[in-house]
């Protein structure tokens, strides 16, 4: 029943399965159309269940993947601009500032993929991989996961194809691909390492 009005209410155990960890919770159910409905009340729940889950064992929020010698080159130029800040959190927050430009935006993301075709970008998506790792938030990574599972491929590759578009995108000569750092990505990046 697309138009339910869930009025009649029946209470049932629900669980969601969420990083190998089963959330538990009385939900209630629509008897009418069987929607599983979910209030602030559960939210808030949940959110402590996660937060639990995340201080027993941070090791299931991380995220390992390779990057190419010439985007660890860059990371270091640019970890160079927060001296303060360890080179998992700086992936971090590249990572984050994407998820929050550039998903949904559709000029935004035709100008980072133009990236793709360019110098640059050859170049940093070259020379040996190495082995890198970023330890997510709950929240943080469930986007991740959320877009990769969009776009069919792992949350490692997907990690691993942001770190270079946004590296790629930081160091570009391109007059309107600095003009777009600078806008849409600079100053939000800047925010969430002042803020970490």
């Amino acid at each position: 029943m697309i138009n339910c009005e869930h009025k009649n209410i029946a209470k049932r155990i629900e669980k969601r399965q969420v990083f190998g960890e089963n959330f538990k919770w009385q939900a209630d159910v629509c008897k009418e159309c069987s929607a599983v409905l979910w209030d602030n009340d559960v939210q808030l729940k949940y959110d402590s269940w996660l937060a639990d889950v995340y201080k027993n064992d941070r090791d299931k929020f991380s995220v390992q993947f390779t990057l190419p010698a010439g985007a660890s080159e860059c990371l270091i130029a640019i970890a160079r601009r927060f001296p303060s800040v360890e080179e998992s959190s700086l992936m971090r927050a590249l990572i984050s500032v994407y998820l929050l430009v550039v998903p949904g935006q559709s000029g935004i993301s035709d100008e980072v993929e133009k990236l793709l075709r360019s110098d640059t970008f050859l170049k940093i998506n070259s020379g040996i991989r190495m082995a890198k790792k970023v330890r997510f938030k709950p929240k943080g990574l469930i986007a991740l996961q959320s877009m990769a599972n969009l776009l069919e491929i792992s949350p490692a590759k997907f990690a691993e194809e942001i770190l270079v578009r946004m590296l790629t995108l930081a160091v570009n000569s391109d007059s309107e691909l600095k003009q777009l750092w600078e806008n849409m990505f600079a100053s939000k990046l800047e925010a969430v390492l002042n803020a970490a």
